[in-house]
């Protein structure tokens, strides 16, 4: 990733490779390992977002940082509870898309790869699904930066009160912690991450030929928000 962390985008798995090499290497195979790969990186996001965490001690519930957790946790939140529809601009016409988006849902990721290949053969737009995930995923990515950054910060103002209640002493220390998170958060551009997430697919030599525009994304996504 763009600030040398290491990347949370696992490499296309083993029974993705093998459901190209012993089939005849379609295209609609191939959109439905992308798809697969698209929503297993939003599932392992919203995993780690579940994991970050900070209690405020006793004054600091309203503390910036800690506001931009329970922010980043109500998103994540909301995330997960958006339905195909909600996702998508249009309505009437969906719901039968919606329905069997859920049902592509429903089977681990790791399962045999032919649910996704029917369901993209099946009448469901594979570019609406691939937006739904492209979307899904991006905004995680968004999501799941913001919070990492909030915890850096109180991790480091932790470290400056000691367990004590902050007074004029650590004025300039907390308000140096203060603007480095603002200084983060203003970084977690959407260009950023767009750029981090092709270049990790690249990197990892997956089939993005028909992922959408970034365009695109920002354009469903900024909807959600």
């Amino acid at each position: 990733m763009a600030d040398g962390r290491k990347s949370w985008l696992p490499f296309p798995s083993a029974l993705g490779r093998e459901c190209l090499s012993e089939s005849s290497g379609t295209e609609n195979e191939r959109r439905a390992i992308r798809v697969a790969e698209l929503m297993n990186d939003y599932r392992t996001l919203q995993h780690y977002i579940v994991q970050v965490q900070a209690t405020p001690s006793n004054g600091d519930y309203n503390e910036e940082g800690y506001s931009i957790l329970r922010q980043c946790s109500n998103d994540a939140q909301a995330l997960l509870s958006a339905t195909f529809t909600d996702m998508q601009s249009g309505g009437a016409g969906l719901e039968g898309e919606k329905g069997q988006l859920q049902g592509y849902l429903s089977p681990p990721l790791d399962a045999d790869c032919t649910p996704f290949v029917a369901m993209l053969t099946g009448g469901v737009s594979s570019k609406r699904i691939m937006i739904d995930a492209s979307v899904r995923r991006f905004l995680a990515q968004r999501i799941y930066l913001r919070a990492t950054a909030a915890t850096r910060w109180a991790s480091s103002r932790a470290a400056i009160l000691q367990g004590h209640k902050a007074h004029a002493g650590h004025a300039l220390a907390l308000q140096q912690v203060d603007n480095q998170l603002r200084a983060e958060l203003y970084s977690i551009s959407d260009e950023r991450i767009l750029t981090d997430l092709r270049t990790a697919d690249w990197q990892a030599g997956r089939w993005i030929d028909e992922d959408p525009a970034p365009n695109t994304v920002l354009s469903y996504s900024r909807a959600q928000r």
